[in-house]
């Protein structure tokens, strides 16, 4: 259990990670005090990443579950309070699709290590990949709405989740 924890807590970094990297490339389309709140919160969804990381090593498994609980708060709050709500849904349906993307990658490791095709989840995480660039370029260009169009079903799981969950015949 200890290990899906820090495994967890691995994956939550790499979402923060890149909802800072996306908000600092959007940092044009944000008014500076919004940007400084959402950058601040990611800030303490890390420092709780790390707090959860110290309580596993010293065996406060439960403890660090309710700590990596709140910095999955703090990163959702980062993202929702950006004064602009079709930007917030944008990044948070890209940051559902990054999990997603996660689960899938994982799935295609564990089939791989049993020896079996994981090419159609591998396709599919590409073409979640290409919908996380492209809904950048998207907003990146002001087209909020045009994102969060083109995100549409793939960030609630759509077809993507629900046929990777056995995508490579008999699993």
């Amino acid at each position: 259990r200890r290990g899906l924890v820090a495994q967890f807590a691995g994956r939550l970094r790499e979402r923060i990670n890149a909802s800072s990297a996306d908000l600092d490339q959007l940092s044009g389309h944000l008014q500076a005090s919004y940007m400084f709140a959402a950058k601040q919160r990611l800030g303490e969804a890390n420092g709780l990443t790390s707090q959860a990381e110290s309580r596993l090593q010293v065996g406060l498994d439960e403890d660090a579950i309710g700590v990596l609980s709140e910095a999955s708060n703090r990163l959702r709050l980062s993202l929702s309070e950006l004064g602009n709500d079709d930007l917030s849904q944008g990044l948070i349906q890209l940051d559902m699709i990054r999990c997603q993307v996660q689960v899938q990658e994982r799935l295609a490791e564990r089939l791989r290590l049993r020896g079996q095709d994981a090419s159609t989840i591998e396709a599919q995480i590409q073409e979640l990949q290409g919908l996380v660039n492209e809904g950048m370029k998207r907003m990146r260009m002001g087209d909020y709405s045009g994102a969060n169009d083109l995100f549409g079903d793939a960030s609630q799981g759509g077809q993507y989740y629900s046929s990777g969950q056995g995508g490579s015949g008999s699993g």
